[in-house]
């Protein structure tokens, strides 16, 4: 059974890759996450290089560009950042894709 709706997740997928590079902030569950994984993240804007859709298992993943100090790179699906309110498609990203 598929969790997401293919086009809508392939629509917003070019969306963003067309906006590239976009800002997001880790949600507090991701944070929480990582540091019991043993990377932490800092609490703050990353940046996004690249986006992936990794089907109904990873769904939109966005590659996070941290600083030089981190220890790994960083992908996360959409659904544990917040994109920056000011993206002019977070209001599709929330009304389109997140709530699925």
């Amino acid at each position: 059974m598929a969790i997401d709706d293919y086009d809508v997740a392939i629509s917003l997928k070019r969306r963003l890759e067309a906006s590239l590079p976009f800002k997001v902030c880790p949600s507090k569950q991701l944070l929480k996450m990582m540091k019991n994984k043993g990377t932490p993240m800092r609490d703050e804007d990353y940046e996004v290089g690249k986006v992936l859709y990794s089907g109904d298992e990873g769904g939109i993943t966005c590659m996070l560009k941290g600083s030089v100090t981190d220890k790994e790179i960083v992908g996360a699906s959409m659904t544990h950042l917040i994109i920056d309110p000011e993206h002019p498609l977070e209001k599709f990203h929330l009304e389109n894709y997140s709530k699925r």
